[in-house]
């Protein structure tokens, strides 16, 4: 029993020795750990900049439109009959007066040349009562009756021939000639469409708009514009504006004329349109991710001394990228474009990169 005391209290003295040694030890850890928490600079958030400088800002519509030929027609005779020959080639450029097509016309250039040999019998007979009334052999009356007869063939005449120039189809302005849709030999009317004729230069453009920005567009105003098998960005200007909306669409039609001379722009191409309505000079513009929205304003952050400020903003137009600040910042403010959700007042920050 002895034996077993003793071994008890050599244990206990043993763990009272070791617990002796090893408390300081954990002790000085402990306060070395909290040591170096304490110490431990805080993380400074890493951000994205813009230096503000003036660049040019173009107020745009975007609209969708469609090319239409400077002038086109579709080519009918003006009267009846019979096509005694045909002038042209499909897709000929010709110039205006060319002929194209012919139509009979023989029997009203006899009934022509009847007339004009019965005006010549007229003519004497008009000479003769001149003289006779001179000579006062005649009444006035009858003189007249010989001027009048006179009169009238010669306005018959002009009838005829007008008739006859009515036989042949002419073109009636510069342009490339369409498909020819009638054989020689075939009889046609009024109704019949020969064939099509097309001036191509310069083109036009036809677009609508909304009605709340017709007072924005003036003839004179820029579009630029693209078609779906082209790439290149053509210019025009706008030549004329409807004078009323439409009322299903609430819209506002307006037509652009642009320089055509290779025909690469051909009518009924869809374009994709865009029109300047008013172009700044000296904007300041900074990517809409920059500009942080609240209740009634918006504000942004900008580096002054390497520490982050808000700053309000008037904010105007917008484009896909980028929006236009109208007051609250000028020329030279560094912004932060990028990081702002870590951004509070009088924060530090790092700049990482300047846009």
């Amino acid at each position: 029993m002895g034996k077993k005391i003793r071994n008890t209290l050599v244990f206990l003295l043993l763990l009272v020795l070791v617990g002796v040694l090893i408390y300081p030890r954990l002790e000085v850890g402990k306060f070395s750990s909290n040591s170096q928490t304490a110490n431990k600079p805080k993380d400074v958030p890493v951000v994205k900049v813009k230096v503000l400088d003036y660049q040019v800002f173009e107020d745009k519509i975007m609209s969708n439109g469609t090319v239409l030929a400077n002038e086109t027609v579709e080519l009918r005779p003006e009267v009846s009959g019979k096509i005694t020959s045909i002038l042209f080639k499909e897709g000929d450029y010709v110039m205006a007066g060319t002929p194209l097509v012919t139509i009979y016309n023989e029997e009203l250039k006899a009934q022509l040349r009847k007339l004009e040999a019965n005006k010549k019998l007229i003519e004497t007979n008009e000479f003769r009562q001149k003289k006779l009334l001179e000579k006062e052999a005649i009444s006035q009356q009858e003189y007249d009756v010989a001027q009048n007869q006179l009169a009238t063939i010669n306005a018959e005449i002009e009838v005829l021939k007008e008739q006859i120039k009515k036989t042949t189809i002419v073109a009636p302005f510069d342009g490339v000639l369409g498909l020819r849709l009638v054989s020689l030999g075939a009889y046609v009317s009024p109704n019949t469409v020969i064939t099509s004729l097309t001036n191509f230069n310069p083109a036009k453009i036809q677009f609508a708009i909304p009605a709340k920005y017709g007072h924005l567009v003036n003839n004179g105003s820029t579009i630029r514009f693209s078609t779906e098998s082209d790439n290149r960005i053509f210019e025009g200007k706008v030549y004329a504006i409807e004078p009323k909306i439409d009322e299903a669409t609430r819209s506002i039609q307006i037509r652009a004329l642009c320089p055509n001379p290779s025909k690469q722009l051909l009518p009924g191409a869809f374009v994709r349109v865009e029109l300047i309505i008013q172009k700044t000079e000296k904007a300041l513009l900074l990517p809409t991710e920059a500009v942080i929205p609240e209740m009634e304003n918006h504000k942004v952050f900008v580096i002054k001394a390497g520490k982050a400020q808000p700053q309000k903003v008037v904010v105007g137009n917008r484009t896909e990228t980028e929006v236009l600040i109208l007051q609250g910042l000028n020329k030279g403010d560094t912004v932060v474009t990028s990081g702002i959700l870590k951004l509070k007042k009088d924060i530090p920050v790092k700049i990482k990169e300047v846009i």
